[in-house]
């Protein structure tokens, strides 16, 4: 078909094997947005990509905001004990 784009979900994961990272993330206040690191799961390099967190819904869940290089938006939520768990 002409015309039709498709577009792949974005799978990014927070680097928890970034110091800093780690550090900024196990600090975050609610409702507050900080810069984190993500890498796409496909990238062997793991090559950092800058992203956003927000600690929302009470401070039980944690936001990460991505921009891919092509300019996609997305967004997902994960639990944030989850993620203090994995740092």
């Amino acid at each position: 078909m002409y015309g039709m784009t498709t577009y792949e979900p974005l799978h990014y994961i927070l680097a928890y094997h970034h110091r800093h990272n780690c550090s900024c993330i196990s600090s975050a206040k609610e409702g507050k947005r900080i810069k984190v690191l993500v890498y796409h799961e496909l990238d062997a390099s793991k090559k950092l990509i800058p992203a956003y967190g927000t600690r929302i819904e009470n401070g039980k869940k944690f936001r990460v905001e991505v921009t891919a290089p092509n300019g996609q938006q997305d967004f997902y939520d994960l639990d944030f004990q989850d993620v203090i768990r994995q740092i």
